[in-house]
């Protein structure tokens, strides 16, 4: 909802998306509570899903942390980038994704070249504001999925347990140390990101992410009947 400052008001949007829900007879769906919330829905939560076979396994050889990230300086506050650079600046890291206006910091080639520098880099960073975001997005389960430990702040919705599959805190300081600790002991960084992939196993497989669309579907079609709609002809 930060991102359409300037354009219309977040109460317009939700009005927006109101009207054409009523209109349309859809029913919505949302990636987190967040979003729901966010957009003033109150239909079906359908968290997104990774395929864990897709990923090979991590190495963590680069010394280095490693953030996906699009359209950065248009989202600082969302992403709560004046933390992640305080923590981190000076410390080998590096931003993937498109950032027009960022020196050296490009868009991976491909899925194949992406999957590459998940298996690669040590840690992968996440730092999201509670008020506007998950304390997660794909791009941290994907790193989680390829057997990387997560730092980022504290946040109740995060899938990272502290000191267990990565580190969180809200203090850079302790951020910067808790990189520093792994960028020093690759061990470490291995042992904590197998924790995160079964995190991400367990909590968000592609299973689980079909299961709760079906139920979506469904009540979906529940929903079209009652409102006396036929289905269309096959």
């Amino acid at each position: 909802m930060e991102e359409e400052k300037g354009r219309r008001t977040p109460e317009e949007m939700r009005e927006m998306l109101r009207r054409y829900i009523e209109a349309t007879g859809v029913r919505a769906v949302a990636t987190s509570a967040i979003k729901a919330k966010s957009w003033g829905l109150t239909d079906d939560i359908v968290t997104f899903g990774m395929d864990e076979a897709e990923y090979y396994p991590h190495t963590g050889e680069e010394a280095a942390g490693l953030r996906i990230c699009n359209f950065i300086e248009s989202r600082r506050k969302i992403l709560m980038w004046g933390l992640h650079e305080k923590a981190f600046g000076g410390l080998p890291v590096k931003l993937v994704g498109h950032n027009p206006g960022m020196a050296g910091v490009k868009a991976a080639e491909g899925w194949e070249d992406l999957k590459r520098q998940l298996q690669r880099h040590r840690f992968y960073i996440h730092t999201a504001d509670p008020r506007y975001e998950e304390g997660f997005n794909m791009s941290t389960i994907e790193a989680m999925a390829a057997g990387m430990p997560v730092i980022g702040n504290r946040h109740a919705g995060s899938p990272i347990r502290h000191g267990v599959s990565g580190f969180l805190s809200d203090d850079p300081d302790e951020l910067r140390k808790y990189a520093k600790i792994l960028l020093e002991d690759r061990e470490r960084a291995n042992a904590m990101g197998e924790e995160a992939r079964k995190t991400a196993i367990e909590q968000f497989s592609l299973g689980q992410f079909r299961e709760a669309f079906w139920r979506a579907i469904e009540t979906a079609r529940k929903k079209f009947h009652h409102e006396g709609h036929e289905e269309p002809r096959r």
